[in-house]
């Protein structure tokens, strides 16, 4: 399918492209939305999943994770194969969490935002990593970031901002964290030499931030 990108589309003459959302215990895609090059695409169209399958239903939960369940018989998959034997993977009422963090959008549509194990949440928000990060990349001087997290007090994540800079622009940062909402805001940037990223699509693998050695603290507060 062709990627849901405005720029991509008007560069090469697609008329049509295609966004979804899905996994594989879902049946492959399980919501999916067409554009066309005459609709106003947004720069997160490539996270926007549209509407579901008729066979099968979605809902939110109360942290925003992404809970799917099937209409008619089988669509979903029956569990997870482990020990011998399938081990069941939904709730009594037949709900499966996708363990996927998500949004209601326009339309009715879903937009998913992110792993819930590779999250960010402060005073029981979620921090919505995608956003902030194309806020800071408003900071042309900054050669490759990633938003993570450390350990902050009691239950909430400290938000840092990695950045690979040889001069980091400490106070440009800082005035584009000061138009976040407060829980969004980077308390810290930690200068590394590199973001670790997968050798197959570029992404950002956060989790491997916690071990990267810091060449330089500096405080955002």
């Amino acid at each position: 399918m062709f990627y849901a990108d405005a720029g991509f589309m008007r560069q090469f003459g697609i008329a049509r492209a295609i966004s979804g959302y899905g996994s594989t215990e879902a049946g492959g895609v399980s919501h999916l939305h067409r554009w066309s090059v005459e609709d106003t695409v947004p720069a997160n169209a490539a996270r926007y999943g549209g509407r579901s399958r008729d066979d099968i239903e979605w809902r939110l939960d109360e942290d925003g994770q992404i809970l799917v369940r099937e209409r008619e018989p089988n669509t979903l998959f029956t569990g997870y194969f482990a020990r011998g034997r399938i081990e069941p993977a939904r709730d009594p009422e037949g709900w499966f969490a996708t363990g996927d963090l998500g949004q209601i959008a326009d339309r009715e549509g879903l937009l998913f935002l992110e792993r819930a194990a590779e999250s960010i949440r402060v005073k029981g928000e979620f921090v919505p990593i995608p956003y902030v990060e194309e806020q800071i990349g408003l900071v042309a001087q900054l050669d490759d970031f990633a938003l993570w997290k450390q350990q902050g007090d009691l239950s909430d994540d400290e938000v840092v901002l990695y950045v690979v800079s040889e001069s980091v622009p400490v106070a440009e940062i800082a005035a584009v964290s000061q138009q976040l909402p407060v829980f969004m805001r980077p308390t810290r940037i930690a200068q590394v030499d590199a973001i670790p990223r997968d050798s197959a699509a570029g992404k950002i693998q956060r989790r491997l931030l916690d071990d990267k050695k810091v060449l330089q603290w500096m405080s955002l507060r």
